[in-house]
């Protein structure tokens, strides 16, 4: 088993002039990186409590001359946050557990039942992940507007957001993977012992892909509370927008909003993943470096 804590580089490597000089280029780079990516959060913050007038001037401040909260209580009073976050709930939940049920029977049966023509299957999915998913948005709003066999029409519905993100070409494989590195021993020993196929999935898959789940978990979330452009396609009433949707139909582009006020709501909205990532990232590092059972 890796010893836990292991530094990337070790307190002898570091005595090698070159390796201590490539060491502190990367530390350098990861601030760097780390501060493009902050920044933008800053500055949406930094706005919010600025007054309208500060944030028009030129040249612009980077610090506000005096702290002004009333954009997040003009915000919060005017704008319905709890309803839209209400169906951003539903709808992540709703993605959740289409895309859980989906992507752990495929990654099992890719990984452990392998039936005829998986390795077709696979390069399906492979070649999946190599097309943009803007080019699929056309396709996929005709398919709802028209559901072959059936003729429902489900646009403007919470299944318009459900059923497109329900198999996930990127996440199967990642749990493929991860099934690829528990033992078949395991399996064999079940078998003989009379569990079913279900049950094997159930009660031995499953519980030794507690970390890989909880990964998939997150990217569940962040995908979908991120994603703006598909849901203002097929969400037409305002009343079962999302979030991020709502406040761009109903804050960003009204005028009685201030800009204050357009970023004091970006800021209540980017909080929960935020949080989410802060509380759970540990999962994504286990999920992703564990491969299986090792001893």
């Amino acid at each position: 088993m890796a010893e836990k804590g292991r530094a990337l580089v070790g307190k002898l490597d570091l005595k090698r002039p070159m390796v201590r000089a490539g060491y502190l280029i990367m530390m350098i780079l990861l601030v760097v990186v780390a501060l493009a990516t902050l920044f933008p959060l800053l500055w949406v913050f930094i706005s919010s409590v600025k007054s309208s007038v500060e944030i028009f001037q030129v040249p612009p401040s980077i610090w506000p001359q005096e702290f002004n909260w009333s954009s997040y209580a003009n915000v919060w009073s005017k704008f319905n946050f709890l309803h839209y976050f209400g169906n951003t709930v539903v709808f992540i939940l709703g993605i959740w557990i289409i895309q859980m049920l989906v992507i752990t029977l495929a990654a099992y049966s890719l990984s452990k039942l392998k039936p005829p023509g998986h390795q077709l299957i696979m390069f399906g999915f492979l070649a999946a992940l190599m097309v943009p998913g803007l080019a699929m948005m056309v396709p996929k709003y005709v398919i709802l507007q028209d559901l072959p066999l059936f003729g429902w029409n489900l646009l403007d519905s919470y299944w318009a957001f459900w059923l497109p993100a329900g198999a996930n070409a990127f996440n199967i494989l990642l749990l493929k993977t991860f099934f690829d590195g528990i033992p078949d021993d395991l399996i064999d020993a079940a078998t003989i012992d009379g569990a079913t196929e279900l049950r094997t999935f159930w009660q031995i898959l499953l519980p030794l892909s507690k970390p890989i789940l909880a990964t998939l978990t997150i990217f569940i979330f962040l995908g979908a509370w991120n994603n703006f452009m598909w849901p203002y396609i097929v969400i037409s009433t305002t009343e079962k927008q999302p979030l991020m949707v709502a406040i761009y139909d109903s804050v960003f582009k009204s005028a009685v909003f201030a800009q204050n006020d357009i970023m004091a709501a970006i800021t209540i909205a980017i909080i929960p993943p935020i949080v989410v990532f802060f509380v759970l990232q540990k999962y994504i590092t286990q999920g992703i470096t564990l491969t299986g059972i090792k001893g």
